[in-house]
């Protein structure tokens, strides 16, 4: 399984620039919950990485595609 990443989800209306802003913003918050509740960076699920990932963007307003 890999790590999730912005296009996975489905952008709808908002415009390119907070899309992208809002994708790091949750890329950082997903790599430092990885770190902390991960099983480190052999962890072939991503699963905290995924986790989180996928709260952060679904809250600020995207759908998984």
């Amino acid at each position: 399984m890999a790590p999730r990443t912005h296009a996975d989800y489905d952008k709808g209306s908002a415009a390119d620039g907070r899309y992208q802003q809002d994708a790091q913003v949750c890329e950082k918050q997903a790599e430092a919950n990885a770190k902390e509740h991960g099983m480190g960076p052999y962890d072939p699920t991503h699963g905290a990485y995924n986790w989180m990932y996928d709260v952060c963007m679904r809250s600020s307003g995207y759908e998984r595609r």
